[in-house]
């Protein structure tokens, strides 16, 4: 039964980001700073690499907690007079790593998914 030209292209395109994938996996395994974020757990090629193409210099932060807090990672705090609350992770960030940090670890089916 012969393909269809939509058929062909969708595969065509699905062969590209396969070499695309590989080829991140191949820079993240080089990248000293990538095998540290990977050895965190639910952090994979895919998501070190992210990391790194998006914070860039991490010296411009100030401490841990300014970097969580750049990737909405940081628990929500609610303060009036002497009390203070605090909530669950703020989700103020770039929610690209609320997907990748915090959902993932809870998906059972992340490591029969692949490394993302």
């Amino acid at each position: 039964m012969p393909y269809c030209g939509a058929t062909l292209r969708l595969w065509r395109r699905w062969m590209i980001v396969e070499v695309i994938e590989e080829k991140i996996a191949a820079l993240a395994v080089e990248e000293r700073r990538a095998r540290l974020l990977m050895a965190m757990t639910s952090v994979g090629y895919f998501t070190a690499m992210l990391i790194l193409t998006e914070v860039g210099d991490i010296s411009r932060f100030r401490g841990d907690k300014a970097f969580a807090s750049w990737m909405g990672l940081a628990p929500s705090v609610h303060q009036s007079g002497e009390r203070t609350r605090i909530g669950g992770v703020a989700r103020a960030g770039l929610s690209r790593y609320w997907s990748k940090m915090v959902l993932n670890p809870y998906s059972p089916l992340q490591s029969i998914n692949g490394p993302y």
